[in-house]
């Protein structure tokens, strides 16, 4: 298979000289670097490339393009390759131009672009390849191709299997599955030696766990308390982005802190494909990255962690207070933390909860952008003279069905036609 490509796409010759020399001095060893004016020529190598089942890792574009935008250009490449990173590149300053920067804001919010690249200025231009380095970062996540990913192996994705990949979702640790009789299923069960059972997990270091339980794979990944600790001076039960926060707070603070879960690290927040609100991450970070910097951050300053423990019971003894985990193991601290975040109700329909439960339906967090545009969706509705106060649900899967091209089943196109002219509606006769 080629190497992954990286295509650029801006009509300044000069400005796509220096984008295409820093790109080739710094990844022609791993990726195909390509450089074109054409948006045409663009699209055309992007098409082949797609029809071959090649990988394009990442597309650079400038805004302003002969006979098109490079918003307009993104939004082709989303079509043909829906993994790959897109950034708009900008010239220093640029963003102060009005158009320019509502062009930034509406890609960004119809989920055209992950974000704005400044043009590289020198060379080497590390500001311009911190940016480069993430985009590829991303990348490699979501074709599960990043370093230090966890396999899993099993003969259906139901059952235990689903339980596996339930728990290193909540640990936020990158993970891919393979069902047995796939080719990679195949190669990984040959590595794993022949006693290994389904489901079966492979670690980065080569360690294979056979259906393990959720504890070994606690203990396997670190996530796990010291046997021979009992005494702390804060206890904080909770990994979710508050507890995380107070673990930082505390042992950055020299005490000696535990934090407990009965899930992973990260909480809701670990199911967020793209968090755009948290301060100092102007890009948007992923939930399950920002949980796993988190829990690094607390890790660096001494803080401790025991995931995939229940707290089953809180009391006070004497002047200390004392937190019961499993297996009658009883931690006593002076202060105790409760930031257990939320937990959401299901609708009481028993046909419904019987379904979910057989076919261990998945669910996940919407394509970063769907909100903002179901959010500008509801205005328009709203200046049109709509009276609901809160948004419909119809905004929110037109939304979805926008930012990640698919399609909707309804009885009623209406609304999507309204708001979402580009989506594809199918109405049964």
């Amino acid at each position: 298979m080629p190497a992954p490509m990286l295509l650029a796409v801006d009509g300044d010759p000069d400005a796509l000289g220096r984008v295409e020399r820093e790109l080739r001095d710094r990844y022609a060893s791993s990726y195909r670097v390509v450089g074109t004016r054409s948006p045409d020529e663009a699209l055309a190598i992007l098409t082949e490339l797609a029809d071959a089942g090649e990988d394009v890792a990442l597309v650079l574009a400038a805004q302003w393009l002969s006979e098109t935008t490079g918003s307009e250009l993104f939004e082709r490449v989303r079509l043909l390759h829906p993994h790959a990173r897109r950034g708009l590149l900008v010239a220093w300053g640029e963003w102060g131009h009005r158009r320019t920067a509502e062009a930034i804001f509406d890609s960004m919010a119809l989920g055209r672009i992950d974000y704005y690249v400044l043009r590289p200025a020198t060379s080497p231009d590390e500001l311009f390849h911190q940016a480069i380095s993430s985009f590829l970062l991303d990348w490699t996540e979501a074709r599960l191709i990043a370093p230090h990913t966890v396999r899993v192996v099993a003969d259906a994705w139901a059952g235990r299997a689903y339980e596996l990949r339930d728990a290193l979702q909540r640990c936020a640790i990158p993970h891919a599955f393979y069902l047995s009789d796939s080719e990679e299923g195949r190669v990984v069960l040959a590595k794993s030696g022949a006693g290994a059972r389904l489901p079966l997990m492979v670690l980065p270091d080569g360690q294979v766990l056979s259906d393990p339980t959720n504890m070994e794979i606690a203990n396997a990944t670190s996530a796990w308390i010291d046997p021979d600790r009992d005494e702390f001076d804060v206890v904080i039960v909770g990994s979710g982005p508050a507890g995380l926060s107070a673990a930082v707070y505390g042992a950055s603070e020299g005490l000696e802190t535990l934090v407990v879960d009965e899930g992973g690290v990260g909480g809701q927040a670990s199911s967020s494909s793209l968090i755009r609100n948290y301060l100092g991450f102007p890009r948007g970070v992923s939930g399950r990255r920002l949980a796993e910097q988190a829990y690094e951050q607390a890790w660096v300053f001494g803080g401790n962690y025991a995931l995939m423990h229940r707290v089953s019971d809180l009391s006070q003894v004497g002047e200390r207070l004392v937190v019961i985990l499993p297996e009658d193991r009883r931690i006593s601290a002076r202060a105790v933390i409760l930031a257990t975040g939320a937990a959401y109700r299901r609708l009481d329909v028993a046909a419904l909860d019987a379904l979910l439960d057989v076919y261990d339906a998945h669910r996940s967090a919407l394509p970063w952008g769907c909100a903002a545009l179901a959010g500008k969706a509801f205005s328009l509705y709203r200046r049109r003279g709509g009276a609901r106060r809160s948004p419909l649900p119809d905004f929110y899967i037109g939304a979805h069905a926008a930012v990640a091209n698919l399609s909707v089943l309804s009885r009623d196109e209406n609304p999507y036609r309204s708001y979402f002219p580009r989506v594809v509606v199918v109405c049964p006769a």
